[in-house]
C-alpha cells in the first residue's frame, strides 16, 4: 500500500509538471529513504545533507520546461525498502530551448544517499556533512558542471565527457578522483588521510591549499595536473605517462616516488628523499632541499634533472 501511494504521488506530480507555468510554481514533495539520485538536463539540483527528507521544485513563470520526479523501488535491505530519486527536465516547447526562461531549481533534502548522477545536467550542488557507513559517489558525464562543498567519510568524484567540477572545501578520510575525457576539476580546500587521484585524456586537474598524509597520482594521456605549494603533503607516489605534464610544486614532503615514461614531463618541489624513475624520452626535474637522498633509474633517454628554486 506504502509503495501505490509512493506511485501515485509520482504520477500526480509528473502530470502537473508537464504544462507550462504562466505563473511562478513552488512545490514541496516528501521523500523517504532515497539511497541514490539521477538528474538530467537544463536544471539546477541542488543536494543538502538533511534528516527530514523531500524536495523542493521551483518553476519560473512562463518558463519552457517542467520537472519530473519520480521514485523507483531499488532493494529491501532489513525490512527497508530504499528508492532511486529520478529528477529530470522535460522541455514543454519542442525546439525552444532558451536557457533563461528554461532554468528550474529542485532542492533536495536527504539523509542517506550515497550515489549522485548527473546527465547533461545544467549545474548540481552539494553540500553538508554526510554521515554514510561507505562513500559518497558522485558522476558528472555529458557536459555536467558541479559545485562541491561537503564534509563525508570517503568521497569519489568521477567526471567524463567534458564535464566540469569546483569544490570549494572538501574533508574525507579519503577522496578518490577520476577525470577523463576532456573533464576538468579545481579544488580549493581540503582535508583528506589519503587521495587517489587519476587524470587521463586531456583532462584538467588544479589543486591548491589541502592537506594529506598520502597523496597518489596517476596522469597519462596529454592529461595536465597542477598542485602548487600551498598544498602539504607527507608522502607522495606520482606516475606520468604519455605526453602528460604535471607540475607537483609542493615543499616539505618526507618521501616522493616518481615516475614517467613516453615523453611525460614532471616537476616536483622540495622533499626528502625522492626515488625517480624516467623513461623514454620523458622527464622529472625537482629542487634539492639539505641534499634530498636521492635513486635514479633512467631508460630510453629519460632525464631527472635539479633545478633552482624559481624567484618568487
Amino acid at each position: 500500500m506504502n509503495r501505490l501511494i509512493k506511485a501515485v504521488c509520482s504520477v500526480a506530480l509528473l502530470a502537473a509538471f508537464n504544462l507550462q507555468a504562466t505563473e511562478a510554481i513552488y512545490q514541496v514533495m516528501p521523500l523517504k529513504d532515497i539511497s541514490s539520485l539521477v538528474a538530467e538536463g537544463n536544471i539546477v539540483v541542488e543536494v543538502k545533507q538533511a534528516n527530514d527528507e523531500k524536495a523542493e521544485i521551483y518553476l519560473r513563470k512562463n518558463g519552457k520546461n517542467s520537472v519530473v520526479i519520480t521514485q523507483e523501488v531499488m532493494s529491501n535491505n532489513d525490512n527497508q525498502e530504499q528508492f532511486r530519486l529520478r529528477v529530470r527536465e522535460q522541455p514543454n516547447e519542442a525546439g525552444n530551448q532558451n536557457e533563461a526562461a528554461a532554468l528550474a531549481v529542485v532542492k533536495l533534502y536527504l539523509k542517506q544517499v550515497d550515489l549522485i548522477i548527473a546527465d547533461e545536467l545544467h549545474k548540481l550542488t552539494i553540500s553538508g556533512q554526510f554521515d554514510l557507513k561507505d562513500a559518497l559517489a558522485v558522476r558528472l558525464v555529458g557536459d555536467s558542471k558541479a559545485e562541491i562543498d561537503l564534509t563525508a567519510e570517503a568521497f569519489q568524484l568521477n567526471l567524463s565527457n567534458s564535464s566540469s567540477a569546483n569544490i570549494t572545501a572538501l574533508n574525507a578520510n579519503r577522496f578518490d578522483l577520476s577525470l577523463r575525457n576532456q573533464s576538468s576539476a579545481v579544488l580549493g580546500n581540503g582535508r583528506f588521510q589519503q587521495q587517489y587521484i587519476k587524470i587521463a585524456h586531456q583532462a584538467n586537474f588544479t589543486m591548491q591549499n589541502t592537506q594529506s598524509n598520502q597523496i597518489n597520482i596517476d596522469v597519462r594521456n596529454q592529461a595536465k595536473t597542477v598542485i602548487d605549494k600551498s598544498n602539504k603533503h607527507s608522502l607522495a607516489d606520482i606516475k606520468v605517462k604519455n605526453q602528460a605534464n604535471v607540475k607537483f610544486d609542493v615543499f616539505g614532503l618526507e618521501q616522493v616516488n616518481a615516475t614517467t615514461r613516453n615523453h611525460a614531463l614532471l616537476s616536483l618541489g622540495g622533499q626528502a628523499k625522492l626515488n625517480a624513475k624516467a623513461h623514454n624520452s620523458s622527464l622529472i626535474t625537482y629542487v634539492e632541499v639539505d641534499r634530498t637522498p636521492l635513486k635514479v633509474k633512467l631508460a630510453n633517454a629519460g632525464k631527472v634533472e635539479k633545478v633552482e628554486i624559481a624567484n618568487e
